[in-house]
């Protein structure tokens, strides 16, 4: 499974998801993005890759966020991630809480066949 395809599994049914960016009216949701760091060097060549997430749940101040962070956080554990650190980036805009994890995938992205 691909590491999108294995995001929107895990957290698609939280809130609405989106990579990167997201510009809609939605108050309440969820954006991600990652870095591929290539792991298990054989021959020279990367055969598994590990991801470095970053999970942004973004809601308004009044709106209480204990339950979507833990349903978060059991989403990651369920769904094949580290146990994910938060870290809480809220300022006079909005809460905006940034859940960083991990995810590996073998057979990578850089593997050459």
């Amino acid at each position: 499974m691909s590491c999108d395809e294995a995001i929107n599994a895990a957290f698609g049914e939280i809130l609405p998801l989106f990579p990167n960016v997201y510009t809609g009216e939605e108050l309440t949701y969820l954006v991600y993005n990652y870095y591929v760091i290539p792991e298990v060097y054989a021959s020279s060549v990367s055969h598994a890759s590990r991801y470095s997430i970053q999970l942004h749940l973004y809601l308004p101040h009044k709106e209480n966020p204990n339950a979507i962070k833990l349903a978060i956080i059991n989403a990651c554990i369920g769904g094949g991630f580290t146990y994910p650190s938060m870290t809480n980036a809220s300022d006079k805009d909005g809460q905006h809480y940034v859940f960083e994890f991990e995810y590996c995938n073998g057979g990578g992205v850089y593997a050459q066949t």
